[in-house]
């Protein structure tokens, strides 16, 4: 038996092992990241068909070759404003987000401080580069303060994020600011869950950060319920991800219709979201007995996680055990993510099911 054919058996030994399901439609969903229901949305849907109707099928090659347009580069100035920086790149997804960023920005005499639960796509990105890596205990800014301490004569990047995928917290934009106020680093924020869903104008957590920030990573394939994500930073990141990031030269560009969904939902943001939010909020505090929740993923933890997982789908809903090495070994839990069209009766039937 081959090495990949013996790791393949371990994982099923060991209870570990991943299938590709389809997920009934008609299930309760409380396991998407389709937080606001834009996935669905119709209004969207007839806009977008109008839209595309004077556009080419395909990209026709990388961007560097055949696949860049008037149309891409108008969605990106849009995309910049949108987010208030300087310039965005438009990607497929937030895995290649970060893996054009973190694989080609950082090299030897640099120094990257990461939360311990940053997402699998920047674990791979930061992985590729040259950069000696250092990771922190879980939003522990004494603890990040010591790697500070440690490296002060590097030149530092801290990575963290908006919402963490797998816990639903937050960071501490105020420790953040006030490290950044005494240590000279560069603050790196991936934005996948809190974009569209936290933020003043939910344009993510860090939307009116007081300090500094390298780069942002805007995914919007969660809350926007489209697809690809834009790095956001100044116009010379941009051009040294062009120059020099393998994941941009060498990719196919997204086509026209991706686009132009990526265009309507930024321009029509507040059409399609208000009241969404405002469904969102009040099904978080309901389920979390009326805190004021502002993330929309809940975790549950429990012994028999199998048997309350099997439970609940025999009530026709849409739920998922997050197992090792998704997460740290011991810390397997029941992801629960809310949305703006789960129904008051849906929630209280979770519960009931959950207690």
């Amino acid at each position: 038996m081959a090495n990949w054919q013996e790791r393949l058996a371990k994982r099923k030994t060991e209870d570990n092992y991943r299938m590709l399901q389809v997920v009934d439609a008609n299930a309760i969903d409380f396991q998407s990241n389709d937080y606001l229901g834009l996935s669905t949305n119709q209004k969207l849907h007839t806009l977008w068909l109008k839209e595309v109707e004077n556009q080419r099928n395909g990209s026709s090659g990388s961007r560097l070759i055949s696949g860049n347009t008037h149309y891409y580069e108008e969605t990106e100035t849009y995309i910049a404003q949108f987010y208030k920086t300087e310039s965005s790149l438009i990607v497929s997804s937030g895995f290649m987000a970060n893996l054009a960023l973190f694989s080609s920005v950082f090299q030897k005499d640099d120094v990257i401080l990461y939360d311990e639960y940053i997402h699998a796509s920047i674990r791979e990105g930061i992985r590729l580069n040259f950069a000696k890596k250092f990771s922190f205990r879980h939003n522990d800014y004494n603890d990040l303060e010591r790697k500070l301490v440690q490296h002060s004569s590097k030149n530092i990047y801290i990575i963290t994020e908006g919402i963490f995928s797998m816990d639903g917290d937050i960071p501490c934009r105020k420790s953040l600011f006030e490290l950044q106020q005494n240590y000279d680093f560069q603050l790196i924020i991936d934005e996948a869950h809190s974009t569209g869903i936290l933020g003043k104008t939910k344009k993510g957590w860090f939307e009116d950060y007081k300090g500094t920030l390298f780069a942002r990573i805007h995914t919007f394939g969660k809350a926007l319920g489209i697809h690809g994500a834009a790095i956001v930073s100044s116009q010379e990141l941009k051009e040294f991800l062009v120059n020099f990031s393998r994941p941009v030269i060498y990719s196919t560009a997204m086509n026209s219709d991706e686009i132009a969904k990526i265009k309507l939902v930024h321009t029509h943001f507040e059409d399609f979201t208000n009241s969404e939010h405002l469904k969102l909020h009040e099904n978080c505090k309901l389920f979390g007995d009326n805190l004021d929740e502002i993330s929309p993923i809940f975790t549950y933890f429990h012994d028999d996680l199998s048997s309350i997982e099997q439970r609940i789908i025999e009530h026709n809903i849409a739920i998922k055990v997050i197992k090792s090495p998704t997460v740290p070994e011991g810390s397997e839990r029941l992801r629960i993510c809310l949305h703006s069209y789960n129904t008051k009766e849906e929630i209280q039937l979770l519960k009931q099911l959950l207690s």
